[in-house]
Order: structure tokens, then C-alpha cells, then sequence
């Protein structure tokens, strides 16, 4: 196993976003879903925030989280993301009736560590298949955790986890890698949710890539991927309301 070590960070600034699309024939039209505020005849509303603990469990497996040393908090190994307008999202599960995906639900939530904004993306160990691609601790740029649910064809209902390094952050030569490891993409519901034990999301043999150049031709997909297998381990979040 190689240890991917990162720097802690001052503060901690996170990304989340739902979409909620309906499907009217072959068109699809989507609404955010937010802080609404300002409305003529309608007070403003406060958005409650929350705090998240992200996990990366069972030792010994592909993908381990090691240390992302928070002083002051408690001894376990977790990522921490603070003030999060997130009501719905990774919290909220999608709307299913039956075997046949919900035509009027799309979801789409994420949750971004950025290195620029001051994130701590965390401290890993990765398998030694990797090893050889130089993975470097201090090029670790972001960390993501989504949730994709979408109802087009058969549907699928999956989630991604992603760790991206910058090799060279000039624009106009950058250099990356990205590993996205993604659960089965069927239309089951992936993970389980409840109050006291938040979001477990395993990665049991799931697919995983590594790619260094992403759609310069125009479709949409990895133009150089440098690795794929199948990795394991289990993500777990759990949240807390923010207080300020």
C-alpha cells in the first residue's frame, strides 16, 4: 500500500447541490434546489446548515483514510465538513415506486474537500497497483462524494468517490490524474440511511479507473486511461446541525 499524506488546512469549505428534474417526453428541465430569498410579499427563510463526518471504513482494504488530524476533535479517522446547506441531497433519498424508475425525480448531490478553498482532503492509503503512476501526497487537489440517481432508460442509482492530484496546474499545459471508483449503476437503491448511524455506502469490488486526460474530443468521456480494476471499502457520513 502507498500512504497519500495532505497537509491540514485552515478552514473547510464543501460544495453540495441538488437537482431536481422533470421529464416532460424527450426534453428534460431542471430546478435547484436552494436558499430562496428577497420574494416581494414572502419573508426570507433560514436554511438550516449542518456539520459532516465522512468515514472511509474497514482497515485493511483498497482505499483507507488515515489521518486528517483535526486538533481538538475526536480521535477518529474522519474528513469533516462544516456548514452545509444540505436539507435534502445525500440526506434525502430519491423517490422510488416499484422496479420502474420515478420519471420525475433526478439526483444529483455531491460533496467537495477542495485544496484551493482550504479543504483537508485527507490522508490515504492506495492500493500498490497505483504505485507506479507517482501519486504524490502534495498534489492532492479535491476529494468528491456523490450521489447520482437517473431515471432515463432502465435508470441508475449509484455513487462515485473520487480523488483528483494536479501535476502541473498551468492552464495551458495542466496535467491531473483522477480516480473514480462508482458503485453497481442499476436502478437499486445504493447505501443505507438512518438517523443514528447516517449514510453507509459500500464499495464491494466496485469498478475504479485512473485517467490523465478527460474529453478533448468532445464526448464526454476519458480520453487517456492510464488504469482500471475493482477496489473496496465502505464510505459512512454522518451529519450534526451547525452551530454558528
Amino acid at each position: 500500500m502507498k500512504t497519500i499524506e495532505l497537509k491540514k488546512s485552515a478552514r473547510l469549505i464543501t460544495f453540495v447541490f441538488v437537482l431536481t428534474a422533470v421529464l416532460l417526453l424527450s426534453s428534460t428541465m431542471g430546478t435547484v434546489a436552494g436558499a430562496k430569498g428577497g420574494n416581494p410579499g414572502r419573508p426570507d427563510k433560514t436554511v438550516e446548515t449542518w456539520d459532516l463526518k465522512i468515514w472511509l471504513e474497514k482497515p485493511g482494504e483498497d482505499i483507507i483514510l488515515l489521518s486528517p488530524k483535526h486538533e481538538g476533535e475526536d480521535p477518529a479517522i474522519y474528513l469533516f465538513a462544516e456548514d452545509i446547506p444540505c436539507s435534502g441531497g445525500l440526506w434525502g433519498e430519491p423517490m422510488k415506486k416499484g422496479g420502474n424508475p420515478n420519471r420525475n425525480n433526478y439526483l444529483a448531490a455531491q460533496v467537495d474537500l477542495i485544496k484551493d478553498y482550504g479543504d483537508d482532503c485527507g490522508t490515504y492509503q492506495l492500493p500498490l497497483s497505483l504505485d507506479k503512476y507517482g501519486l504524490k501526497n502534495e498534489n492532492i487537489s479535491s476529494v468528491s462524494i456523490r450521489h447520482n440517481v437517473w431515471p432515463m432508460g432502465d435508470g441508475m442509482d449509484y455513487w462515485t468517490f473520487a480523488i483528483h492530484w494536479v501535476i502541473n496546474p498551468d492552464p495551458n499545459n495542466y496535467q491531473f490524474y483522477q480516480l473514480d471508483v462508482w458503485t453497481d449503476k442499476d436502478y437499486d437503491s445504493e447505501g443505507t440511511l438512518s438517523e443514528e448511524e447516517g449514510w453507509t455506502v459500500p464499495f464491494n469490488g466496485a469498478d475504479a479507473m485512473l485517467y490523465s486526460r478527460f474529453d478533448n474530443d468532445g464526448d464526454g468521456m476519458p480520453d487517456v486511461i492510464d488504469w482500471t480494476g475493482s477496489l473496496s471499502f465502505t464510505v459512512r457520513i454522518t451529519r450534526t446541525l451547525h452551530e454558528a
